[in-house]
């Protein structure tokens, strides 16, 4: 199940919970992803982060630290 999740391919919402439980994958179904531990595990840390996105807080720091780069030209 988990070698779908990777392939991007569907699985059944029965597989998806039995996952989500283990902590294995993440998201909303059906648009899931392998969980950071799983990631972290067999060395896909970069995709795992494209597929989680940026934490707000970060984002807010990089458009804070643009503006006032911006205002300082």
């Amino acid at each position: 199940m988990l070698d779908k999740v990777q392939k991007y391919e569907v699985i059944s919402k029965e597989s998806f919970k039995t996952l989500k439980r283990r902590g294995l994958v993440e998201g909303r179904y059906p648009n899931i992803y392998v969980s950071f531990k799983v990631a972290d595990i067999v060395g896909q840390k970069a995709a795992y982060v494209r597929n989680k996105g940026l934490d707000d807080d970060i984002v807010e720091t990089c458009g804070k630290n643009r503006y006032a780069r911006w205002r300082l030209k």
